[in-house]
């Protein structure tokens, strides 16, 4: 097994280290560490990041109501189901 390395880019971990995690990995950069997950993982947090910058977004124009939440969450959870 290949020992993990320090480049100029970042870290390089070898494919072995992945292996049986899951059919596809991802691997990010975040301030102080790695983030190793599934696709679907990250899909899943890339959605509920979407939802929550637009329903700020929303908010900060003017307050909502709990069904407006709902409405905006259903929306967002439909656009997922399509992908």
């Amino acid at each position: 097994m290949n020992p993990l390395q320090i480049e100029d880019r970042g870290l390089l971990i070898p494919p072995e280290y992945l292996a049986g995690l899951a059919r596809q990995v991802r691997v990010r950069p975040i301030k102080g560490g790695l983030v190793v997950e599934s696709a679907d993982q990250a899909e899943a947090r890339d959605a509920l990041q979407s939802m929550v910058e637009r329903l700020r977004a929303v908010a900060a124009e003017d307050p909502l109501d709990p069904s407006e939440i709902a409405r905006l969450v259903d929306e967002v959870r439909s656009e997922r189901a399509r992908h």
